[in-house]
């Protein structure tokens, strides 16, 4: 498809008739061309023949010769112009409808333009928000920097004060498994107990004695509650000693053995521990039983653990050394 020189609309190149000179194709009708008839073989359009120059440069009038080369010319007829302004009604009604669909785009970009200026003002405020998170993070990472050192002081200090607080008890120890019962005479258990394990306690080496803990409530048709422990202080630490070395000596002594009524029951003589410490101990058995490790025990106030024989004890002074001795690296306290 080819465009008319004379009204640019398409037209098949077969169709229309091609200036010699200009190359261009053209409706017959623009052309002056009748529809039916064949294009001279030297045909020339409207244009080139305005431009085509005369045979010679004089300014004489025109005559017969000149009056029978214009003959030539095209004309248009009637038809010919009605039909060009039937086109060129259709064209600048096109050209409005053009008009029109550019003025709505113009229209549709004003929209768009704002559209535009809106998502940056929003990515502008979101931005800025981002900002201000990033900011409340960093202060929150700072801030949990500075929770994880408090904690790691308050877990120092407070590890320092109950060894401060076990200190206090290094004289004592701790009777488990007595019965308990109303008027009983505790510096008279802990004689007989003392003569049972081979041990001479003087009167005056017992500083004090006394059950520890409030008094256990027995609740109606239940069974009977546990005894509470007795805590002995005693003078010396060579006193104290004696005595756990002799427990040790003897671990099966029961309370038929100090002519208790009742049913014959095991008693422990104890390392007496802070409430802290207890339940450290307590804590440590219960995961050294999960993963099959075979000693915990106290020691003077401190809590050791051995997986087996013959290996490294390991001091427990918080739960952090317990998670960090069973479940991922060994301590190297030394052993007691």
């Amino acid at each position: 498809m080819t465009q008319c020189g004379g009204c640019g609309k398409f037209l098949p190149a077969t169709s229309g008739a091609v200036c010699t000179k200009c190359k261009q194709i053209f409706h017959r009708q623009c052309s002056a061309l009748s529809a039916s008839g064949n294009v001279p073989n030297n045909w020339l359009c409207p244009c080139c023949v305005i431009k085509k120059p005369r045979l010679d440069n004089t300014n004489k009038s025109p005559g017969p010769e000149t009056s029978q080369r214009n003959v030539d010319m095209p004309t248009l007829s009637g038809d010919s112009i009605s039909q060009l302004m039937t086109e060129m009604k259709l064209m600048r009604a096109d050209l409005q409808t053009v008009m029109q669909e550019v003025c709505r785009f113009r229209e549709d970009m004003c929209d768009i333009r704002e559209e535009i200026r809106s998502c940056k003002a929003s990515v502008t405020l979101f931005a800025d928000r981002i900002s201000s998170v990033e900011a409340r993070l960093e202060e929150l990472e700072n801030a949990k920097t500075h929770i994880t050192e408090l904690e790691s002081t308050i877990n120092t200090l407070t590890c320092e004060l109950n060894d401060r607080e076990q200190e206090m008890l290094v004289n004592d120890v701790e009777l488990v498994g007595i019965p308990e019962k109303d008027g009983e005479s505790l510096e008279h258990i802990v004689g007989l107990l003392a003569l049972k394990l081979g041990v001479a306690l003087d009167e005056s080496e017992i500083v004090g004695v006394y059950r520890a803990g409030p008094r256990r409530v027995v609740v109606s048709g239940g069974s009977p509650a546990r005894p509470r422990p007795i805590a002995v202080r005693l003078s010396r630490a060579a006193v104290k000693q004696r005595l756990m070395k002799a427990a040790r000596v003897r671990r099966n002594i029961k309370t038929t053995d100090l002519s208790l009524p009742g049913a014959p029951l095991p008693i422990y003589v104890n390392d007496r521990l802070t409430k802290m410490n207890r339940k450290l101990l307590g804590k440590a058995r219960e995961v050294a039983r999960e993963r099959n490790w075979k000693y915990v025990w106290p020691w003077y106030g401190k809590i050791f653990a051995r997986k087996f024989d013959k290996e490294t004890a390991h001091h427990l002074r918080n739960e952090q050394d317990i998670s960090r001795v069973f479940g991922v690296a060994p301590c190297d306290d030394s052993q007691p």
